[in-house]
């Protein structure tokens, strides 16, 4: 039997790349196969906007070299006409983000109303069962065995105080009379 999975062993790390390729192939089948549509827009939207600053820096060095900006204001224009085109692209990035985030909380909101609330109810449901077996106990079992165990010990007491009043009241025997007043003789 220990044989058998050795050469298990052995045939698993003949058939595996060296580098382990295949592992991070099927983890990255994975990560790109539970992702939903937005983080697809998202990304693509990243590309282009990543394309485009790449242009526009590419699109800066060649102004730059070429001469064109002699004097200082140009080339301040140009600086400042990238910044605005970033503060652009980031604008309409954030807007993006803001319509998947509020297509993400519209969809939470959708699983609090369809999925959490009624399990809430049926929590809210079986805790007024449990009160209701509780109260049912407390009538039906627990108040008549308190009643039961105290008419019972209310018996005991008064049998116990029976018993002492008639050791009391007994009339007591001969004997010890006469042992009592052949004791106040002798004194």
């Amino acid at each position: 039997m220990p044989e058998n999975n050795t050469t298990a062993k052995a045939d698993e790390t003949n058939n595996s790349t060296p580098n382990g390729a295949d592992s991070v192939s099927e983890e990255s089948k994975g990560f790109f196969k539970n992702r939903g549509w937005q983080f697809y827009v998202i990304l693509g939207i990243g590309g282009v906007i990543a394309i485009l600053f790449i242009i526009l820096v590419i699109a800066g060095i060649i102004g730059y070299a070429s001469g064109k900006t002699s004097d200082t204001a140009s080339a301040v224009a140009i600086v400042r006409d990238l910044f605005i085109i970033l503060l652009t692209l980031e604008g309409i990035l954030i807007g993006v983000a803001l319509i998947v985030l509020i297509v993400q909380l519209a969809k939470l909101v959708n699983i609090l109303q369809n999925e959490i609330q009624p399990i809430v109810d049926s929590a809210q449901e079986a805790v007024s069962t449990v009160k209701g077996t509780a109260e049912f106990m407390s009538k039906n079992v627990t108040t008549p065995a308190i009643k039961a165990s105290s008419y019972l010990a209310g018996a005991r007491a008064f049998i116990r105080e029976m018993r002492a009043i008639s050791r009391l009241t007994k009339p007591t025997s001969s004997k010890a009379v006469s042992r009592s007043e052949s004791d106040q003789d002798s004194n």
